[in-house]
């Protein structure tokens, strides 16, 4: 029974997500290069980056900051990810390789909701903010769910962009 509820909550949740809106912005690729994190999580703020379910597993306050500038397949920036529990805050400032994208922040509002010990829904907010160009501001929402029935066993799906 409780699965059939995370389901539910997961499609509509699906179903009344708004894609970004800004043109010429595509949330996937907005983003900096960061360490592997697949969407099953790894166990610190970064998961938010990924999967916004992941904070429903890792209770800690955290604070990360990465700096990259040797910049990689799209570019090069900082990122820092705070975390209080299931509430995240993350921010990326991002000075892409290509100019004619220009600079941008993205600004990350991860939630992360325990089901249990074993799993994990997540929502996500991004907003992507331009910076010194006449490009609109994208919003883009992501939802994510994060299952952990053995420790060494992560399972994860995210959605973006729906």
């Amino acid at each position: 029974m409780h699965l059939a509820k995370t389901l539910v909550l997961a499609a509509a949740i699906a179903c009344t997500a708004s894609p970004a809106r800004a043109e010429g912005w595509r949330h996937g690729s907005a983003t900096l290069p960061l360490p592997f994190t697949p969407a099953s999580g790894t166990d610190d703020a970064l998961v938010m980056f990924s999967n916004p379910a992941g904070l429903g597993l890792v209770p800690d306050l955290q604070l990360v900051y990465l700096h990259d500038e040797l910049g990689g397949s799209f570019g090069r920036g900082d990122a820092a990810a705070l975390q209080l529990g299931g509430i995240g805050f993350g921010m990326q400032y991002v000075r892409p390789d290509d100019v004619a994208i220009g600079d941008y922040v993205k600004y990350t509002v991860p939630l992360g909701i325990p089901l249990g010990e074993h799993a994990a829904l997540g929502l996500g907010l991004d907003v992507i903010d331009p910076v010194g160009n006449d490009r609109g501001t994208a919003v883009a929402w992501s939802a994510g769910i994060l299952l952990r029935p053995v420790r060494v066993l992560s399972i994860g799906l995210v959605g973006e962009n729906l």
